[in-house]
């Protein structure tokens, strides 16, 4: 309910796919191979944020070296996916485009800038779950930590742009739960949650959950709207006011818009 309905929220979708098909590999599967290929034919053609998937599946291949596990197929696979990419309505003009796209320097794009450009709750959120992880992760050592090496790369671009926050967040879910559950911390809110007698964890869960809720409908996700400057002059990249006036008015043509 808080953002809108564009390409990037498909790519959250097939990368939480993805990170449960290299958990699927972590224990020795091979079926997920398959999985895998035909998401990204899909993938591609949707959103160039596949690539955080080639990262991430990079990452987990160089974590099964340093755990001394079978990687001869992740090594093969690789570059059957970027054999892949051809296949879409631009054939082999996707590679440089992916270059270009990649590379590219977005000073004018507020959801492109270091997290420390972002609102002080927004920092605080990310930071407190940044300290939680890394504490966890410190406590735990890395061989008792499947999936650090992704957790420790979410952390790192969820700091450098606002906009991969949310990927962090997907990765902070699937990984560091189960890093606190080891911790004595996270025992003792095992205990505490788990009591019979002990209403005031399920209280505060009950409260956090309605709140949950409660801010997600004040934004009212069912109204699929493009957001425009408001009347009060806060402005936005979508020209909403200029649209409705060209369709108003019956232009046709091309027009040209800055950003």
């Amino acid at each position: 309910g808080l953002t809108a309905i564009r390409p990037q929220v498909f790519t959250l979708v097939l990368r939480a796919l993805w990170l449960d098909l290299i958990e699927q590999d972590r224990r020795g599967g091979r079926r997920w191979i398959a999985v895998a290929i035909a998401s990204q034919l899909v993938w591609q053609n949707l959103h160039a944020g596949f690539v955080v998937g080639w990262a991430f599946l990079a990452l987990h291949t160089v974590e099964q070296i340093w755990r001394r596990r079978p990687v001869r197929h992740l090594l093969v696979l690789a570059p059957v996916l970027v054999a892949l990419v051809a296949i879409n309505p631009y054939g082999f003009e996707y590679y440089p485009y992916l270059a270009r796209a990649l590379s590219m320097d977005r000073p004018l794009i507020g959801e492109w800038q270091p997290i420390w450009h972002a609102a002080p709750a927004a920092i605080a959120v990310v930071g407190a779950a940044t300290l939680v992880a890394l504490l966890a992760l410190l406590g735990a050592g890395p061989r008792s930590a499947p999936g650090w090496p992704i957790l420790v790369a979410a952390i790192y671009l969820a700091t450098s742009h606002e906009r991969h926050v949310s990927i962090y967040a997907l990765v902070w879910f699937a990984y560091v739960p189960a890093l606190v559950a080891a911790t004595q911390a996270g025992r003792t809110l095992q205990r505490a949650w788990e009591r019979p007698a002990h209403l005031a964890a399920r209280t505060v869960g009950i409260v956090i959950t309605a709140l949950c809720f409660t801010l997600f409908a004040s934004h009212r996700p069912w109204r699929l709207v493009v957001p425009g400057t408001t009347r009060e002059g806060a402005p936005s990249p979508y020209p909403v006011g200029p649209v409705a006036y060209l369709d108003q008015h019956g232009f046709a043509g091309n027009v040209f818009v800055p950003f």
